[in-house]
């Protein structure tokens, strides 16, 4: 499980999650969604800040079991979903150990 991590690492990530939710724009969101034209992203993403946000977030992972559990949840979450050769790459290639 995600949160099966040392404490300093949970707190981490609860700041983060806590972060993302602080800052969405939710009143925004709801126009947009409700309206009748299409909602694009905005900002891109490089798959080089892709990786680095999943090294990060791998190298928190305390077993093998646990990091191989984060690819397969991420194989199917937003960014990641859109980037299934670099979840590949470190699910094959076990590139835990950089």
């Amino acid at each position: 499980m995600l949160f099966d991590v040392a404490p300093a690492a949970k707190r981490t990530i609860e700041s983060l999650f806590k972060l993302v939710e602080s800052s969405l724009p939710l009143s925004s969101l709801y126009l947009d969604l409700n309206s009748d034209k299409p909602v694009e992203n905005d900002i891109e993403t490089t798959t080089g800040e892709i990786e680095l946000l999943l090294k990060s977030m791998l190298d928190n992972m305390a077993t093998e079991a646990m990091k191989i559990e984060l690819l397969e949840r991420l194989s199917v979450s937003e960014p990641f979903v859109n980037y299934s050769q670099l979840l590949k790459e470190y699910r094959v290639g076990g590139v835990f150990d950089e």
